[in-house]
């Protein structure tokens, strides 16, 4: 069984994005039903919906990448 989801959570994960500042680790933020990805140290942040990310997933996984 799943905790619900009733205040913000924050991690910082061992993935690496490319930036503009070189790399950085992600940092996920799942708060209410959206989940924010913004590289660490950085004020860029990208913001999806749960449905959205749910979505791209299955696209994603349909074209097999």
């Amino acid at each position: 069984m799943a905790t619900k989801l009733t205040k913000p959570v924050t991690r910082e994960t061992e993935v690496m994005v490319r930036t503009h500042k070189g790399s950085r680790n992600l940092i996920v933020t799942l708060q209410g039903d959206c989940i924010s990805l913004k590289p660490k140290g950085l004020r860029d942040v990208e913001i999806l919906t749960l449905k959205e990310a749910f979505e791209i997933a299955q696209i994603s996984r349909v074209r097999g990448k």
